[in-house]
């Protein structure tokens, strides 16, 4: 009866079900204490129902059984190792193996706890004895996948776990390493085929769900992955991963109350999660919600100083006037995301023309594009070649047409990853590697951070310092870096006479626009700001209230990105006292029409820390004063660069009382409205802001300085453009 009640167990085991070959073994356990079999038995099935602990203590018994037996060395050393034990683990697989060296699992189990241990090159010597042993052993093919995954050797781990399935076509687990591995490579159509031969063995695996989220979210199918990460979360409630990143796709969706949702379910979680304080604290800053905000102002700048991953750079930008925070962000941020290994760009002499590399997420309908397509069509090509590598989302526009024909290579990178990009670089002999995005959205620093370029540059993407000695220099003028916070920046700074690239033309809708089309009123003052949501900050908000109240009959008209951000805009206005009808909140519109509308303005009221861009130069092309208010930060100060090139210096404001000054003055004396305004029609026709061809052989004035140091062995330095 006995015999029979442990062959029971056994056949109950082989049927997968653990738990009722436990329940049948254990009385004979009991009335048979010393018999090594079943004690190996119930180690075993402690281990597979989450027991580790007690598997240690019934394979003890069962090697004080039978000493000389290797298998229960074996599972003894998969106990230890789930236990964190990993140096006893060693000795247990090291037991086994002088036991019978002959035996696979063991060397299989071995290579596993020295992976465990941060030996990966010793775990793949492992597996490999255990492959000479048995060669169609499919678990000691995908574990030295896995070890050779750990020491970079991604190739050689894409076969092993081929191999593994190829043997053992229903080793779940292989495909999901095969899956991942396929991703890192931008494979994604072959790591979703992996992904769904995991959910064809495991439906509920959490995980594989959660990875077809990643592959969807890379290629910007974001409906997609919600509902995958959503998948996954119904199987495992508590995956942060899959929170987070179902945050990310509702944020780039414009689903801004949702995302804050999924993030600070993720923060419940996961309080420490590395960046997602800040991530949390911009999404609500695009809602227009600032709960506590004083208090969580301080939070993320003391967090910053004491070195914490708390912030991504972006966000440091929008909230921050401070550069040494700013740069010790981003330096947080590279070192955390893009500390991977370098390889050594040789020396070389560059070819007749200096070979440009444009970099950037936003060759399509984006403002980067605006103002750099026009440069790109004014560069000299007696002495550049120029190459546009894109990528980002998959939009081809008339703005990407335009781009296109303005290079002499376009080159669409999507599928290359940052090291096979690097090489594609180096391989076209790009002598300056130009990074637009910097730590926007879709940017990829990890292309730079592989050394693309001799001379690699950030420019009008990213208002702000890499933190990073790869990036050689950052192109500015004196207004956006001056002399005292040039030590705040980790580049050297090219100065150029002006900053920023514009076309000497923009699309404007050709239709008459009225007031009245766009809720205004026929009457009165209209203050604006169309910057996004979350640039206003309270105290640049409640600054624009007192503003407006002081002038009868004045309108504030602001953009609102999404409802909760205009319902939170009004009631706080109302707060402040301002009449609803007073405040009027408009939408996206095309750009043609967007740049009608903005010529409705009477005076654009610029944001602060983190200043209007594109969206100035935008304003006074339309003849619409822009009013700005610089700090210390080169994001806080863009509008100044803008005004200054534009020889408007009297739109910039010292302190916050001239700033409301200046506003109330042209608001309530029409005389001094109209003359700014004439000089702004004036000035459009002869100022620098919109000399285009002027501002190509400024820029490169400053790639010939560059590439001459280069040429003669020096280390990249300041570098000043002649006015």
């Amino acid at each position: 009866m006995a015999s029979n009640a442990f062959q029971q167990a056994v056949l109950l085991f082989q049927q997968g079900r653990p738990a009722d070959a436990e329940k049948c073994l254990l009385p004979y356990l009991q009335r048979n204490p010393r018999d090594p079999d079943a004690l190996h038995l119930g180690a075993i099935l402690a281990q597979e129902t989450g027991r580790p602990q007690r598997a240690v203590t019934l394979i003890g018994k069962a090697i004080a059984a039978a000493p000389r037996s290797a298998a229960p060395y074996d599972v003894l050393a998969s106990a230890l190792h789930e236990l964190g034990r990993h140096r006893e683990a060693l000795a247990a697989c090291d037991k086994a193996i002088a036991l019978d060296p002959r035996f696979a699992e063991a060397f299989v189990n071995r290579g596993n706890v020295l992976l465990a241990l941060g030996q990966a090159e010793e775990a793949v010597t492992s597996h490999d004895r255990a492959i000479a042993i048995a060669p169609g052993f499919a678990e000691a093919h995908f574990n030295r996948a896995l070890a050779l995954a750990a020491v970079g050797r991604a190739e050689e781990a894409l076969g092993a776990c081929e191999r593994a399935v190829q043997l053992q076509p229903n080793l779940r687990e292989a495909h999901f390493t095969r899956g991942t591995l396929l991703f890192d490579r931008k494979m994604y159509q072959d790591a979703l085929t992996c992904f769904a031969h995991v959910l064809a063995l495991k439906p509920d695996h959490a995980e594989a769900h959660y990875n077809i989220g990643n592959v969807c979210l890379a290629r910007h199918e974001y409906e997609t992955a919600i509902g995958s990460y959503g998948r996954a979360i119904g199987f495992k409630p508590d995956h942060a991963g899959a929170l987070l990143n179902r945050g990310v796709a509702q944020f780039e969706l414009g689903r801004y109350d949702a995302a804050l949702a999924s993030y600070n379910a993720t923060l419940k979680l996961v309080p420490d999660r590395p960046f997602l304080y800040g991530d949390a604290f911009q999404v609500e800053l695009t809602l227009c919600q600032w709960t506590d905000f004083p208090a969580k102002h301080r939070i993320l700048s003391e967090r910053i100083a004491r070195g914490e991953k708390v912030c991504d750079p972006f966000t440091s930008l929008s909230v921050l006037d401070d550069p040494a925070l700013q740069l010790k962000a981003a330096a947080i941020y590279a070192a955390e995301k893009y500390a991977g290994p370098m390889l050594p760009l040789p020396r070389r002499e560059p070819g007749d023309k200096i070979r440009l590399g444009y970099f950037s997420a936003d060759f399509r309908q984006h403002p980067v594009a605006d103002l750099i397509v026009e440069l790109l069509e004014r560069h000299d090509r007696d002495r550049f070649h120029v190459t546009g590598f894109a990528f980002g989302p998959d939009t081809t526009d008339d703005t990407t047409r335009r781009v296109a024909a303005a290079v002499d290579e376009f080159i669409d990178i999507r599928a290359l990853s940052d090291a096979d990009t690097v090489a594609l670089a180096r391989e076209r002999r790009i002598d300056i590697a130009v990074d637009l995005g910097g730590y926007t959205k879709h940017a990829r620093p990890g292309i730079f951070a592989g050394r693309a370029a001799p001379a690699q540059v950030s420019y009008i993407g990213f208002l702000g310092t890499m933190g990073v000695e790869t990036t050689d220099y950052l192109i500015a003028d004196r207004t956006l870096v001056p002399d005292a916070e040039v030590p705040h920046y980790a580049e050297k700074i090219i100065r150029l006479p002006s900053y920023q690239a514009n076309p000497r033309e923009r699309p404007v809708a050709s239709v008459p626009v009225t007031r009245r089309s766009f809720g205004l009123p026929d009457t009165g003052f209209v203050f604006c700001c169309f910057n996004n949501t979350f640039k206003i900050l309270p105290d640049t908000f409640a600054r624009w209230v007192r503003i407006v109240r002081q002038v009868p009959g004045s309108v504030l008209w602001l953009y609102a990105s999404n409802p909760t951000a205009a319902d939170n805009l009004r009631a706080i206005a109302t707060g402040l006292g301002l009449e609803p009808e007073r405040l009027i909140l408009a939408g996206r519109v095309e750009r043609s029409a967007y740049l009608a509308r903005l010529g409705l303005a009477d005076l654009f009221l610029d944001t602060a820390p983190y200043n209007a861009g594109t969206t100035a130069s935008d304003a006074l092309w339309m003849g619409v004063p822009v009013l700005t208010l610089p700090g210390r930060t080169f994001a806080s100060r863009m509008a100044a660069s803008v005004l200054t090139a534009m020889a408007m210096p009297d739109l910039i404001a010292d302190t916050p009382e001239e700033y409301e000054q200046i506003a109330l003055t042209l608001a309530t004396d029409a005389d001094k409205h109209a003359v700014v305004k004439h000089r702004l029609a004036e000035n459009r026709a002869t100022a620098r802001l919109f000399d285009t061809q002027r501002f190509a052989r400024d820029i490169e004035t400053a790639y010939g300085m560059a590439m001459d140091r280069y040429r003669s062995g020096l280390e990249p330095d300041h570098i000043v453009v002649p006015d």
